[in-house]
């Protein structure tokens, strides 16, 4: 999986995830 992606695709709170 790519941040960037992850960035674009997933919601605000799975970029908390990260």
């Amino acid at each position: 999986m790519n941040i960037n992606d992850n960035l674009s695709i997933n919601s605000p709170v799975d970029n908390k995830k990260l």
